[in-house]
């Protein structure tokens, strides 16, 4: 032992007729390997099931997985099946594309072996997504307040809404935003579903106390307006604008504080 650290003598281990198979600071390793992406979920009875991947392939594993568990079951399907002696828990460990997987839970092998069965190589749209959140070329830009309405001094019963500008990529994305109802100097925001000035669009934002409806659509079809109407009969004019003059978007905010459905009808150009 060096400051704690175990330090191998091939000459000594050789006079003691010891082959050393592996040497590391933590029993989790182990069993593990050097994991370096882990994610938890609860079940619906409260328990926790952990994932876990790590470097390695699976044959470094088989002479280590009896010190560790019981029960051991290896399938003709690549996947290893036990019980931790630790905890009681059961595993499922296997490799893929280069590394070592293991699901671990309080539930039974069987049930940990088919979830263990849907995990999978992320196709090339989720890769795209999960390289977006970790390296993110998006920038947000301007924003335009498209509607607003108040009631009372104070304005009690005030709310803002818009369209704010975003740069992703090279590409011109879109988000809605919008006041809180219970407080109006506090906004949200969200992506919009589509190209805004590809196509018409319609997107209902349903928050506690209010449903925000947004309408836009493309500068060269020139819609007239639209109609909001509410589930109690109540109807909204609604006018559209381009509030971005380079960007050739149309677009209408109205506010509906019934609950129900909202149906909206587009006024096309005569």
């Amino acid at each position: 032992l060096v400051d704690g650290l175990v330090v191998v003598d091939d000459a000594v281990t050789e006079q003691l007729g010891l082959s050393v198979t592996h040497t590391d600071q933590w029993a989790a390793q182990l069993l593990y390997g050097t994991v370096t992406s882990e994610m938890r979920s609860l079940t619906a009875q409260g328990t926790t099931i952990t994932l876990r991947a790590a470097p390695g392939a699976l044959d470094e594993r088989r002479a280590l997985l009896p010190f560790f568990t019981t029960g051991l079951v290896g399938g003709a399907d690549r996947y290893t099946t036990g019980t931790l002696v630790a905890t009681g828990e059961a595993i499922v460990i296997w490799a893929t594309d280069g590394h070592l997987l293991s699901l671990t839970g309080a539930t039974t092998p069987h049930r940990l072996l088919s979830i263990a069965r849907s995990v999978r190589r992320a196709g090339a749209r989720e890769w795209q997504q999960l390289l977006y959140g970790l390296h993110p070329d998006y920038r947000l830009g301007e924003f335009a307040e498209v509607a607003r309405a108040g009631t009372g001094t104070d304005d009690s019963g005030a709310w803002k809404a818009g369209l704010q500008l975003a740069q992703r990529d090279g590409r011109t994305e879109y988000l809605w935003w919008w006041t809180w109802p219970d407080a109006p100097d506090i906004s949200s925001s969200i992506s919009a579903g589509r190209d805004l000035a590809g196509a018409l669009t319609i997107e209902t934002i349903v928050v506690r106390g209010a449903t925000y409806v947004f309408v836009a659509a493309p500068t060269a079809s020139a819609p007239n307006g639209a109609v909001v109407q509410a589930a109690d009969g109540t109807a909204t004019e609604l006018r559209l604008s381009q509030p971005f003059p380079n960007v050739p978007v149309l677009v209408g905010v109205a506010r509906v504080d019934t609950t129900g459905p909202v149906e909206v009808v587009i006024r096309t150009s005569e």
